[in-house]
């Protein structure tokens, strides 16, 4: 196996992904090579790259722009990541809705809190240290976009959220990938796929999605 792939799994920061059927082009810069210095294929020929979960999490802080950079040079293939929204409306890098207990202002709600009280938020580094602030999606973008990288969003929702909300969160995240140019790099995964998923291929019809779920499926 190579060295590339054994670090990555070893630290449980980044997940195989298979590149099949069409979708986003290959990043130009990606470096997913096994110990031949030739791409990894399977017996059909597909070619597997590496997704950096929450953007490189144990190497870096889990969905910071210290993770998201560093994925960037690392060149993987993509970065995984998620996004829920503030009350007021702007996209933010965290896979809680509720912050959790390594960060200050614990406890307290995303979707109930403005996008200048999430600026005060801090979260844990690698350290232990509250360093860490939580980013926005425009600040993701500015670091994705020049790379190539591909992306792979997760949209998260909150406890109690109406059907309506869940759409309204689907176009929203719609909304920011095609402000800044990211439709074609990104695919999209959802638990909420019955509220959100139809929402989202009205929007972007050639949007390559997921449906997640943890409960038995017909």
């Amino acid at each position: 196996m190579p060295r590339r792939m054994i670090r990555a799994l070893a630290t449980a920061t980044a997940a195989l992904t298979l590149a099949a059927g069409p979708g986003p082009a290959q990043p130009a810069a990606a470096e997913t090579l096994g110990g031949d210095g030739r791409p990894i294929t399977n017996s059909q020929g597909k070619r597997f790259g590496i997704t950096a979960h929450r953007g490189g999490a144990l190497e870096r802080p889990e969905n910071s722009l210290e993770a998201f950079r560093y994925s960037v040079d690392q060149r993987f293939d993509a970065i995984e990541t998620d996004l829920l929204f503030t009350k007021d409306g702007h996209g933010v890098m965290a896979h809680y809705d509720t912050i959790p207990s390594r960060c200050s202002h614990a406890g307290k709600k995303l979707h109930q809190m403005t996008l200048a009280q999430v600026r005060e938020v801090r979260c844990a580094d690698l350290a232990g240290l509250r360093t860490v602030p939580i980013p926005t999606f425009d600040e993701l973008a500015v670091v994705v976009r020049p790379s190539g990288i591909l992306l792979t969003l997760d949209l998260k929702t909150y406890s109690g959220q109406s059907a309506s909300g869940k759409r309204s969160y689907a176009r929203r995240a719609i909304e920011l990938l095609r402000k800044h140019a990211l439709l074609e790099r990104t695919m999209i995964l959802a638990y909420q796929w019955e509220a959100m998923l139809p929402t989202i291929r009205k929007l972007a019809p050639r949007i390559r999605v997921i449906g997640l779920d943890n409960r038995p499926m017909s």
